[in-house]
Order: structure tokens, then sequence, then C-alpha cells
């Protein structure tokens, strides 16, 4: 459903709840703990309690009803589903004199999709791309001894954002003006900001999720080599592989959530209440801010191995090696992004281990902060020097 003309006026005379003046609210002198409003004169809200940010949201980005001959359906979303992909490969082989060989393949990948994210006008843009690259070079020092060494880059991301398309040039500046907190709807992480902020309103139309969600789906950095040597009977092989594990998802989202019961009535609200009045008053049931920049660093998956292949007989081969791996888990967080403080359960113990620890509360310093300066029982910070939790 999306409004009528005569809605975004403050007129809804044509809908059957009745509708309440959540400024009128005030407690029942008959029913105590119980409190009640006064209805609107003929479901018409006056024009000076409309909001102007919720208004000029609306008019803008709002479309207009069609007739769709199904009852209580006036909105027909047309909006195509779009996907385009490109890849592309390269390989290049090349021998140099008789002792060296240079292996190289870069693969990319981009594919964009759009999408409706809940009426006309309203898109969610996703980008996937990726780029791949290896390389392997084998050198020959003789006919008993060869080097071979590789090295690798896999990042992909997946990028999903909403647009308006349309929302005028400047339109999140405009809307701060009309009255959305500019701290709400901007002033996120990285300077980025301000956005058009979602709006899901019950029984009408609406959007959710976040305004940007960036995630890096790989970021992977790996490199190693292999040394074999012959000695007579035995051919002795060492290696080693170095591989990188970490992330980063930049989230941004402001949005808001109304409903019928802030124009109910409160003693009696069966029958009465409307989202979209409670919408145009500017009369919020939820609102939500997502501002985080999770990030993963210095995770890495390691390998070891020596091995020498003893050739006894011609019957007879003996392989005998040693391999070790070692995985650091990444570490979530750092100062610089100002998301270290985070922490998760111990459960060999029952405490809960902090990345760091955040300063005392005071009147000058906010989230994030801890009351008195104490961190309550049972609660501790990690031994490690580098924040990691585990």
């Amino acid at each position: 459903m999306t409004p009528t003309g005569q809605e975004l006026g403050g007129n809804f005379s044509d809908i059957s709840q009745v509708l309440y003046n959540p400024f009128s609210t005030v407690p029942d002198p008959n029913h105590a703990g119980q409190y009640m409003r006064a209805p609107f004169q003929n479901n018409q809200i006056p024009g000076n309690l409309l909001n102007g940010a919720s208004v000029l949201y609306a008019k803008t980005l709002f479309p207009a009803p069609v007739s769709t001959g199904v009852a209580g359906y006036n909105l027909v979303d047309g909006t195509p589903q779009a996907t385009n992909q490109d890849s592309f490969h390269l390989r290049a082989d090349q021998v140099f004199g008789t002792r060296d060989t240079l292996f190289f393949r870069y693969s990319t990948y981009n594919q964009t999709q759009t999408t409706s994210a809940g009426y006309p006008g309203a898109q969610n843009q996703v980008l996937l791309s990726g780029d791949n690259f290896g390389a392997h070079w084998t050198h020959t020092f003789g006919p008993t001894t060869i080097l071979d060494m590789h090295v690798g880059r896999n990042e992909g991301g997946n990028f999903i954002g909403k647009v308006f398309t349309s929302a005028p040039k400047g339109f999140p500046a405009a809307l701060e003006q009309a009255g959305f907190a500019s701290n709400f709807i901007g002033a996120f992480q990285g300077g980025n900001g301000p956005f058009v902020p979602l709006i899901g309103i019950n029984g009408y139309l609406g959007t959710g999720g976040n305004n940007v969600q960036d995630t890096k789906i790989a970021d992977t950095v790996q490199f190693g080599g292999d040394f074999t040597k012959i000695l007579g009977r035995h051919t002795i092989k060492v290696g080693g592989d170095f591989a990188s594990n970490n992330s980063i998802s930049p989230i941004f989202g402001a949005s808001e959530g109304f409903s019928s019961y802030e124009t109910s009535n409160l003693e009696s609200p069966a029958g009465t209440g409307n989202a979209m009045a409670s919408f145009l008053l500017g009369v919020v049931d939820n609102a939500n801010k997502r501002n985080v920049l999770e990030t993963e660093h210095g995770g890495w998956v390691d390998g070891f191995y020596v091995q020498d292949q003893i050739k006894v007989s011609d019957r007879l081969n003996i392989n005998v090696g040693l391999r070790y791996d070692l995985t650091l888990w990444p570490i979530y967080g750092s100062f610089k992004t100002g998301s270290i403080y985070v922490g998760d359960l111990n459960l060999n113990n029952g405490t809960y281990v902090l990345a760091a620890q955040p300063p005392a509360c005071s009147t000058t310093q906010g989230f994030p902060c801890i009351p008195g300066g104490t961190l309550p029982a049972n609660v501790v910070v990690t031994p490690n020097s580098n924040h990691s939790i585990y």
C-alpha cells in the first residue's frame, strides 16, 4: 500500500480505523495506571501537527497509488531485476633458458545486480567483484636440485547499497533541514553519509536492511616454496606455505519503523490507529542506527614440512616426513577503527574476556565507557598484548 494524496495531507476519512492524537495522551482519572487520548475529528490530522520531514520524505519518494482491481492493494512494483556479469582470464607461460620456467595467471570478475528494495524508486544495487592472480617460478640448479616458488593474491567484495532513484541530488541534506537529526542519518565512520533513512510502515510500503554493507568476502595473500635435493638414494623435500586470513566490512544504516499503536486508543486499541498516520505525525515506533566497521587482522594459515623419500631397493621406497600446520586466529577490531572494545565468553572458566578495557564514563566520556571505571565480576581483559581474545 502507498498513501493517497489526501492521506499525505492528513485526511484519513477514507479508512475505517479511528485515529487518536498521540500528543493528547494523559492519565485516565477513572482508571489508575492507564492513559487516554482524544480522537482526531473525522480522522483528519490538523496541518500544524504534520511532521515536515515525514511529509517531504513521502511526497518525494513514495509512488502515487494506481488501480490494481484488488481491494487493499494500490501499488504495483514493476522494478526489473537486472544482472550483468563480466569475467576476464589471462595465462602466460614462459621458459627462460634451460633452468627457469615461469607461469602466471590472472582472473577477474564483475557482477552488478539491481533489484527492488520494496517499492518503485527504491533499489538494491549489488556489486560482486573479485581479482585473483597466481605466479609459479621453477629454477633448476642442476640434475639433483630444484627450487619452486609461488605467490598468489585473492580479493573479492560484496557491496550492497540502497539507492532511491526518485530522490533529487542533496536530498539527505534537505531531510536534515526538514527535521531529521544530522547525527542520525549522518556522522558515519570514515565521513560517510548522510544517507536517506530507510522507513518501514506497517501495512504500507517500506524498505529495510542497511544503507551500505560492503563485505570483503576474500582478502588473502599466499606465498611459499619447495626445495628438492637428491642425495644418493634420498630425495629430500623441504617447503612451506603462508596465507593471510583477514577481512573488513563497513556497515552503515539508519532506519525507522512506524506502527498503528502510536495513533491508537491505548485503552481499547482494536479497530484504531494507522501506521501511515503515525509516520506523518513523526511518532516513531522504533529506530536503529548501524555504524560499524568490522575488521579482522593478524590472521594466518601456515604450513611447514620436510620429507625424505628413500629408495631402499628397486622394489621398495620408504617415505618419511613431518608436517606442521599453524592457524593464527584473526583478531577482531582495532583502535584505529574504534572497534576494539569487543569480547567473548570463555566457557572453560565462565569469564567474559574483553579485547581491551574502555575508559570510565564521565560527563565528557560517552560510549564506549564503563560506569565507575571498574569491570564487573567475572569480566577480564585478555592477557595477550596484541588484544586477541583467542
